[in-house]
């Protein structure tokens, strides 16, 4: 149930300065950035299904150095945990939970900072070099193919590790609806309404968002 393995990622980015109307008359601004880092990936998996589980744990450990000797212009290392555990307490009811973590040292650019990875908040709403969070998920299988789920959790998000104890702690929770169309392979498809700081959103899934 062990694999590891190594991942290289480069993302490469054109910015430009939009003209703010057809009044103004400034010169033409970009630049490009490059981000590229190689890492070891590592991961634990137990579950009996990987589309679907009901039972057993998934954990994936992840550790990336960026810089200029991998193609990028950016010097910083990440750290990334990724935890879930898939209880079946009955033969149509199971429960999950989830813990993530990122850990960042350096100068990494805005899109690759900490995040609070919960449903809810949209990527980009808190950024930082650190980050935790925590969140638990009911599955009531109620007829057939049919399956209703209920989630809720929070994170905490902070510029030092050391204050991660005393940060805020930004909450979310939601309700969903899953249909089996892969049958015995358990591709269940669907969508989650969430509610996160007087905010309600919709997302469309596509298997077990536990395990991204």
């Amino acid at each position: 149930n062990v694999y590891l393995g190594l991942k290289y990622v480069y993302v490469g980015l054109e910015n430009s300065l939009d003209q703010p109307g057809p009044e103004a008359d400034l010169p033409e601004f970009s630049f490009r950035t490059d981000t590229a880092g190689l890492g070891l990936v590592g991961v634990y998996d137990s579950r009996d299904n990987n589309m679907w589980p009901k039972t057993g744990s998934w954990l994936e450990l992840t550790g990336m150095n960026y810089g200029a000797h991998f193609g990028g212009d950016y010097h910083y290392n990440k750290g990334i945990i990724k935890f879930s555990q898939y209880h079946q307490i009955t033969a149509p009811l199971v429960l999950v939970y989830r813990i993530d973590g990122q850990f960042i040292s350096g100068d990494a650019p805005f899109w690759d900072l900490a995040q609070i990875n919960l449903r809810g908040f949209p990527f980009g709403r808190y950024l930082d070099d650190n980050s935790v969070t925590a969140q638990i998920e009911t599955r009531w299988n109620v007829y057939k193919n049919w399956t209703l789920t209920a989630f809720g959790g929070g994170g905490r998000i902070a510029s030092n590790i050391h204050d991660l104890g005393s940060a805020t702690t930004h909450w979310a929770g939601g309700a969903g609806v899953r249909y089996n169309v892969g049958g015995n392979h358990k591709l269940n498809i669907g969508i989650d309404i969430t509610y996160a700081e007087n905010r309600v959103q919709v997302y469309f899934q596509v298997g077990d968002w536990l395990t991204r």
